[in-house]
């Protein structure tokens, strides 16, 4: 560079300049219109080039773990400039630290060549001779030049067959041959320094890629989900710990070892400078884990153990369900334990505050039991929890801090023990020797008014309060249920009642009051001798006419709203010509309007027939008898043959 600024002490450095001619030389600088010249100096013709093939010797090849094989060199070449500039005595090569020239196999020599002039050449050597070496040892290569060139002769010397290798595999040496200064008549070499100019630059590389080591470690503590403070760095190295520093295309892989989960982040990673620097790498499964990194054939290695902690609680998740079935009243065989959870789902051991609530969710009722339980290293265990509505039911489970909540599987719940017997159906209202409809039902329950099912149990009926006696099948059994039916109840007076149900070792269980009245039927008459000769076929055809039926009320309502339908018995016919058979409607008792009335027609009126047939008398009641009033129906023109 032969432009040069000056730096902030206004000196200028020229630090690469080099003549390619010899000869005595000047240099002139300048500036503007300054100018200034250099002392004169010589640049001599002397030629001197270093060994080569030594700046990448393998560690490989050491003598102390490696292979031991030598690496060729080439050269060193020194060409006089001058008669005479490679003067008599000892040129000794000596090897830098960390190298060894090999004493074995084909010898070092020291090849002589003439290059100009009229004289002798060095040690009177004929041109191309090929001079053995004084002595080779393992760190020194020494030639003797007994005579220097003469007249004006100039001579060249070309080192031969030398050999190097490390002595050891690391640390990596690096050096230069240099000419060692001759204990005893030492030769000059005109543009050589001693121990100085370099005649071959040795320098050891690394071996082939081997093994992976770390070189940092990932962080010993980190959180669910998030990277790494800490990201792991792997050494590519040969055999003796060498950093690969020319590797560029190794690519290490990334995964869990120890522990469990998958790494996350990015996993494969290419080498540059003979480091893989990963970045984002991150674990989900709070664990210890350890991260083993691989590549092909080389040797691998594991990090040191990382403690993954739970990130901040997020969820709840059940970690233990309560028992699928139950029976009322009993606390569940198995408990719920509802585990706090962060986003990935590992468990907030460090959660010692946080309150867990429990309520039913499907079903009915309300679930019994210490209802709120607070987290003990991140786990809510509850105790006791029942249920006493037997119906399939399940629990939600909520928090606070708010959580998201989870809710528990189906649960179902059974009936506990019968423990008593209740009305289903009460008895009503009835008439003296009329059976009581609807049928009067009981049901076995529980002590939590449960419905039992349970078949087979023996339920008797009986008169509590009220005067006379009840008449009717009991005891009866319950079916598959629970439930017991008592189907033809009546009784043989009337007034205010109460019945009892009752069944061994349940508590019993009183109906509520109903009354019984009186209410009387008087048959039609007239039909008891009917002449075969009035027969419809063969007969006269001629029709008797009936006196009644009368039903007469003894309180309101007996005659419900409905169709009341006389059959004619078989062999026998109503007529259905003549005077139409009506019903007579009259007022026994009550007062009121006539809408207290049967169908709330005066009393008196006689009423047409819904339908007539040979075989029905349909009549049609629209309403009943009400507040107190009581009714008689007196069918009329009734006439059969």
């Amino acid at each position: 560079t032969l432009t040069r600024t000056t730096d902030g002490t206004g000196l200028v450095t020229f630090n690469d300049l080099s003549i390619d001619l010899a000869g005595a030389k000047v240099i002139r600088l300048t500036s503007g219109a300054i100018t200034q010249d250099s002392s004169s100096f010589n640049v001599s013709n002397t030629i001197i080039t270093p060994a080569t093939g030594g700046t990448a010797i393998s560690a490989d090849t050491a003598a102390t773990g490696g292979t031991g094989a030598y690496t060729s060199l080439t050269g060193p070449y020194y060409r006089e400039g001058n008669t005479g500039e490679a003067g008599a005595g000892l040129i000794i090569l000596q090897a830098p630290s960390g190298f060894e020239f090999d004493t074995g196999g084909t010898a070092p020599t020291v090849k002589i060549d003439y290059v100009s002039g009229t004289g002798n050449n060095i040690n009177n050597a004929v041109s191309g001779t090929s001079v053995a070496m004084n002595s080779v040892t393992s760190t020194e290569l020494t030639f003797e030049i007994t005579l220097a060139s003469t007249g004006d002769v100039i001579n060249s010397l070309t080192w031969q067959n030398i050999r190097v290798r490390p002595t050891v595999g690391t640390p990596l040496a690096s050096g230069h041959i240099t000419k060692k200064t001759a204990g005893g008549t030492n030769s000059t070499l005109s543009g050589v320094t001693d121990n100085v100019t370099s005649l071959g630059p040795l320098t050891e590389v690394p071996g082939a890629a081997t093994q992976l080591t770390m070189q940092t470690q990932p962080s010993a503590t980190a959180t669910a989900g998030v990277a790494f403070a800490q990201q792991p760095v792997v050494r590519i190295e040969d055999q003796f710990g060498n950093l690969v520093t020319s590797d560029n295309s190794t690519v290490v892989t990334a995964a869990r070892s120890a522990g469990s989960g998958t790494l996350q982040g990015t996993l494969g990673v290419t080498a540059s400078g003979g480091l893989v620097t990963f970045a984002g790498l991150n674990h989900l499964v709070a664990n210890d884990i350890t991260i083993l990194f691989t590549s092909g054939v080389l040797t691998s290695v594991t990090s040191g153990t990382i403690t993954v902690n739970p990130a901040a609680a997020n969820q709840l998740a059940i970690q233990t369900q309560p028992s699928g079935t139950a029976t009322a009243g009993v606390a569940f065989a198995q408990q719920p334990v509802i585990r706090i959870e962060d986003q990935f789902g590992n468990l907030v051991t460090s959660d010692n505050t946080t309150a867990v609530t429990a309520t039913r969710n499907a079903g009915s009722g309300t679930l019994q039991g210490t209802t709120t339980v607070t987290a003990s290293g991140g786990l809510a265990t509850f105790a006791g929890l029942s249920h006493i509505v037997a119906n399939t039911i399940t629990l939600d489970f909520t928090s606070v801090p708010t959580l998201s909540s989870v809710t528990s599987g189906s649960i179902v719940v059974s009936a506990a023990a019968a423990s008593k017997v209740v009305f289903v159906q009460q008895p009503t209202d009835s008439s003296v020797g009329i059976v009581l409809t609807p049928a009067v039902t009981v049901q076995l329950q529980d002590a939590f008014n449960n419905n039992v099912a349970q078949s087979g149990t023996s339920v008797a009926m009986a008169l509590s309060s009220g005067t006379g006696s009840l008449s009717g099948t009991t005891p009866k059994l319950t079916d598959g249920t629970g439930l017991a039916t008592f189907n033809n109840l009546s009784f043989t007076t009337q007034g205010a009642k109460t019945i009892q149900a009752s069944s061994a070792g349940l508590s019993s269980a009183v109906s509520s009051s109903f009354t019984i009245y009186t209410a009387t039927l008087t048959t039609a008459t007239g039909g008891a001798a009917i002449s075969a000769d009035t027969a419809a076929t063969g007969g006269t055809g001629v029709y008797t006419a009936l006196t009644g039926p009368i039903y007469a009320e003894g309180n309101s309502g007996q005659v419900g709203a409905g169709t009341i339908i006389l059959n004619a018995p078989s062999g026998f016919q109503f007529d259905t010509g003549g005077t139409a058979p009506t019903v007579l409607i009259q007022r026994l008792s009550g007062s009121g309007g006539d809408v207290k009335n049967i169908n709330a027609v005066p009393s008196g009126t006689s009423v047409a027939m819904t339908a007539v047939t040979a075989s029905q008398l349909t009549f049609t009641v629209t309403s009943a008898s009400s507040g107190g009033v009581s009714c008689r129906l007196t069918w009329q023109d009734i006439r059969v043959r």
